[in-house]
This record gives structure tokens, C-alpha cells and sequence, in this order.
């Protein structure tokens, strides 16, 4: 795709959701991308209401990395299929 199709794509976009935002909560780069990892099949909503409770006990990548899964898992329970959910964002962090 040209630099001219994607500049006309986010003028539409612009044009059509002139207020568009975020509903997750997040205070860093490193939190978007775990919110929006955990979005997945869920709502903003549910995320917002365990992230704190991840952040607070994991509050960075490093920590996020040297996580227990299994204890991962349990914070992010409400959220459903938190198996899954938790093997990604720490190999995510581990990644990063």
C-alpha cells in the first residue's frame, strides 16, 4: 500500500470518527500493549478493571517477563481464557 492510500485512509477515518479514542486505561506504551492484548474477546471495561491489579504486581516489562504464568492466570481469570491470555502477554514481555 502507497504512503497516498494510507494518508487518504486516515483522513476518511479522521473525517468519519472525528472524536475517536481510547476506553482502555493504560499509563505507558508497555500498558497500551498488554491492554490491548487482553482485549481480545472481551470488553474494554473488563480490562480496565483487572490491569491495575496486573500492573500493580507486575509494573513493568521486566517484571511481566519474570512472571509465574500461573499466577498470571489467576489475576486475569474475570477476563476468560486467561490460559491463553497469560501465556501471551509474558511471552510477549519477554519478547520486548
Amino acid at each position: 500500500m502507497s504512503n497516498n492510500n494510507i494518508e487518504y485512509i486516515l483522513e476518511k477515518l479522521t473525517e468519519l470518527f472525528p472524536n475517536a479514542g481510547c476506553e482502555l486505561v493504560y499509563h505507558n506504551i508497555f500498558e497500551l500493549v498488554i491492554a490491548v492484548s487482553l482485549s481480545s474477546q472481551t470488553t474494554d471495561k473488563a480490562v480496565n478493571k483487572i490491569t491495575p491489579i496486573l500492573f500493580e504486581k507486575y509494573p513493568d516489562v521486566y517484571a511481566l517477563a519474570k512472571s509465574d504464568i500461573s499466577d498470571v492466570e489467576y489475576i486475569l481469570k474475570p477476563l476468560g481464557m486467561s490460559k491463553q491470555k497469560s501465556k501471551n502477554i509474558v511471552a510477549l514481555s519477554q519478547i520486548l
